[in-house]
């Protein structure tokens, strides 16, 4: 099995409330001169056919960046994982590759690693692993998986790493480079990223 770029869309989530930045949409936040949102899509851009932007607030903002943005179909910001469920329907290629709008330090070879873990794996489902934790929402899946999430979420439950759990999944090995995965979740984070 190959997997190529055009076979690909990127999910860049930006749809969570932003609550230990103090409600601020993460995305939107400016590091060297651009948002993290953009930082993130400038990386992993070349190596997908598409990016879609998955966001519940502040839409014409991401927008405006010249992607098309897609609202969770779940209520009550349910979470990543409806985040990813909800792009998932909205595609046309046969893979998502995930990542957050939060981490500015993704590697130039994410798409690549990941791709390689999913070849290896039963599922298809590949995860960047830092050599230490699961990055769980760092991740390439076959769209193949959605109506399984949809009653996962239906279901109530609403856990990344739980529902990778169920699933023989391959290991895009990050520990290389373990900082790649830092998140800007405050204030501080933001001050001391670069």
């Amino acid at each position: 099995m190959s997997i190529s770029p055009d076979d690909i869309t990127a999910v860049i989530l930006a749809g969570g409330r932003g609550e230990r930045m103090g409600g601020v949409d993460k995305g939107m936040l400016i590091l060297q001169d651009k948002p993290l949102v953009q930082h993130v899509i400038d990386v992993i851009e070349p190596h997908v056919h598409e990016i879609v932007i998955n966001a519940n607030r502040h839409i014409d903002y991401y927008r405006g960046l010249g992607y098309r943005v897609v609202e969770d179909m779940f209520p009550g910001f349910a979470g990543p994982l409806a985040g990813i469920a909800t792009s998932m329907h909205q595609v046309s290629t046969g893979w998502v590759l995930v990542a957050p709008c939060d981490v500015p330090g993704i590697p130039p070879d994410f798409t690549e690693r990941l791709v390689e873990a999913s070849v290896r794996s039963n599922s298809g489902i590949a995860v960047a692993h830092d050599g230490k934790h699961l990055q769980s929402a760092h991740l390439l899946l076959p769209v193949s998986l959605v109506p399984e999430l949809d009653s996962w979420i239906v279901s109530g439950r609403r856990s990344i790493k739980e529902w990778l759990g169920i699933h023989d999944i391959g290991l895009a090995d990050f520990s290389g480079d373990p900082d790649a995965f830092t998140n800007i979740n405050t204030p501080d984070d933001l001050e001391d990223a670069w």
